[in-house]
């Protein structure tokens, strides 16, 4: 009998905390989207683990130009730029340039659109994948061609008790050679 209770109080704990990594995540998500839509950059700034982003980045790209092998070396920054290439890009001024290219290219495109799906990230987090909007993808033969391979993976994991962006998953052809020169938003008016 003790045996079925402790099972019982296992299965109990386990949906308890399936309800609230479920409820947490889709909170999450939900202040995200909002946020986005209402260009809060510290809103956005402060669901992001920055060293830990930039580190994972850095590796993670590195890993992409290797996998690619001698074709690798003419897709994405050389590999002595990387670091600098995510230090410049993985910032606020990125968000708010992010913003700004949202309101010019999907000014009209819901938020949640961009979202293609969510799902579980090993040991304790969530994922969401980004995404080309279907809507505008569907007009565009070329864009819903590439849909599939445009698509970026956020992973977040707990920091205390909140939820912070720790990866992203971006494909080797979708990151800038080089740093470039973001607009400066503020001659922009944004």
């Amino acid at each position: 009998m003790t045996k079925w209770i402790v099972i019982g109080v296992i299965i109990l704990f386990d949906l308890i905390g399936l309800g609230i990594y479920k409820y947490s995540s889709a909170k999450v998500i939900d202040e995200l989207v909002i946020s986005v839509h209402n260009k809060d950059v510290a809103a956005v700034s402060s669901r992001i683990d920055w060293e830990g982003l930039k580190a994972q980045l850095k590796t993670d790209i590195a890993a992409q130009k290797k996998a690619y092998g001698q074709a690798g070396v003419a897709i994405g920054p050389i590999d002595s730029r990387i670091p600098a290439v995510v230090d410049h890009y993985i910032k606020e001024d990125g968000i708010k340039t992010a913003f700004y290219y949202r309101e010019q290219l999907f000014a009209n495109v819901p938020e949640r659109d961009f979202i293609d799906s969510t799902g579980f990230a090993l040991p304790f987090g969530f994922q969401v994948t980004l995404a080309y909007p279907k809507s505008q993808a569907a007009a565009n033969p070329m864009a819903m061609a590439m849909r599939d391979r445009m698509k970026v993976k956020v992973v977040f994991g707990l920091d205390g008790f909140t939820w912070k962006i720790r990866e992203m998953h971006v494909p080797l052809y979708m990151v800038p050679a080089d740093t470039g020169a973001l607009p400066d938003l503020r001659m922009l008016g944004k």
